[in-house]
């Protein structure tokens, strides 16, 4: 799936609003078992105070809400900054 190098990318092509999230700090990759149903498509547009959020990046749904308990963390949390933090 995507690369997500910073909070700017979660806010914009993921189209996370501050009301779904207020702080973004990392991001976790996990491993999906077999058998557990997703669906991939593109994130669509969000729009929060006047502000558009444009989406279009990529995302998994998992169908089964039970079976988000089977996901498996690969790896640490890795942080991710603001691009205008300049880190």
């Amino acid at each position: 799936m995507d690369h997500i190098p910073d909070v700017d990318y979660v806010r914009n092509q993921l189209a996370v609003i501050p009301e779904f999230k207020p702080e973004i700090s990392h991001v976790q990759t996990f491993h999906i078992p077999e058998g557990v149903q997703i669906q991939v498509g593109p994130v669509g547009p969000q729009t929060s105070g006047g502000k558009l959020y444009p989406g279009g990046g990529s995302q998994i749904q998992i169908l089964n809400y039970e079976d988000r308990a089977k996901l498996v963390p690969v790896g640490q949390p890795r942080m991710i900054h603001s691009k205008k933090c300049g880190v």
